[in-house]
């Protein structure tokens, strides 16, 4: 009986004690290599002209192993802080899968602009599976 009590305590103990590890919403995709890039995937720096086309890409990965639904998002502020660009794309992850995804801006006015990029799981339920990463632009 006291063994039996024993044996209790100590799996209670480590139920409570001793956590699962399940990845937080936040590491679910991971987002890398914020950057202004060509069609063709090539870095444009952080300058760009005038009505010159560019891709707002990032790396994105999927760090679960099973298949993770996402939105990626970009907005470009102007000085300001106005936002004058917003786009998205939604797509599927497969497990462990690594993507390289961008939109297009053909900027229209020059001024020095922050672009931010983010991964929700959705546009209904706006979670987000990363931290959003930033960079700025001059446009000429």
């Amino acid at each position: 009986m006291i063994r039996r009590f024993l044996i209790i305590v100590i799996m209670l103990g480590i139920t409570v004690l001793i956590p699962a590890h399940a990845a937080s919403q936040l590491e679910t995709v991971e987002i890398s290599g914020a950057r202004l890039s060509n069609t063709s995937g090539a870095s444009l720096g952080d300058h760009i002209n005038i009505g010159q086309q560019a891709q707002i890409s990032a790396n994105i990965k999927n760090n679960l192993d099973q298949s993770q639904e996402f939105v990626y998002i970009y907005q470009v502020k102007d000085e300001a802080g106005f936002v004058i660009e917003l786009a998205w794309i939604t797509g599927l992850l497969s497990p462990d899968q690594s993507f390289n995804t961008g939109l297009s801006w053909n900027p229209d006015t020059g001024g020095a602009y922050t672009v931010e990029i983010f991964v929700w799981d959705s546009l209904i339920d706006r979670n987000a599976l990363d931290n959003f990463e930033t960079f700025e632009v001059i446009v000429s």
